[in-house]
């Protein structure tokens, strides 16, 4: 699967940049507005995952069980570490394991887009309806209450505390975070 952006970027990444954070901060939109703007590559994991599989995350999901789709992502991830031209990546629904912080850790800008908990509340049932409940499948809590975006949060909360980089979104449009972000990629990544 090829980039879809200029294969002569403005910007060149010294190491790939991975974008990512909880269910509706707009990562994705970030990260795809960033390559769009520079023409550094973008590569969505979601959309590698599909793309090999030949069907949707949720298929995948329901069909193979989402501890297969979570070795699949940190495949993925792996491999994307070490593709050059290096990339800005998205991790959103597909998400990986604990497994992966090395990779991160070593290899890319791990980077967490965070926004303030009222406005994920805002986007969530509106990103359930496009990813599909598969999402909230392994995190049914103990008390058997049901899942929401609090379960997802912390699911996700343990690999997003190892960002290297933080970036506090607060309700800023993605367009304002995407030029906020490149206004510093060059230091943070000696482009």
């Amino acid at each position: 699967m090829s980039d879809y952006y200029d294969p002569h970027p403005r910007l060149r990444l010294s190491r790939p940049v991975v974008l990512a954070g909880d269910v509706g901060c707009g990562a994705a939109a970030v990260a795809w507005q960033i390559a769009a703007q520079t023409g550094i590559g973008f590569r969505s994991i979601d959309r590698l995952i599909e793309h090999e599989a030949g069907c949707a995350l949720a298929r995948l999901a329901v069909e193979e069980g989402t501890a297969r789709l979570v070795a699949r992502t940190d495949a993925v991830v792996d491999r994307v570490a070490n593709e050059t031209p290096f990339a800005i990546v998205v991790i959103d629904r597909a998400w990986p394991s604990l497994a992966v912080r090395d990779v991160l850790r070593r290899q890319t800008l791990f980077a967490r887009l965070a926004r303030p908990y009222e406005q994920l509340v805002r986007h969530f049932d509106e990103e359930l309806r496009r990813a599909g409940d598969w999402i909230l499948r392994d995190l049914v809590p103990s008390n058997g209450e049901p899942v929401g975006l609090r379960e997802v949060c912390a699911h996700r909360a343990t690999l997003l505390r190892e960002a290297e980089l933080v970036f506090e979104g607060g309700d800023l449009h993605v367009h304002r975070i995407a030029e906020q972000l490149l206004e510093s990629l060059e230091q943070l990544v000696d482009a």
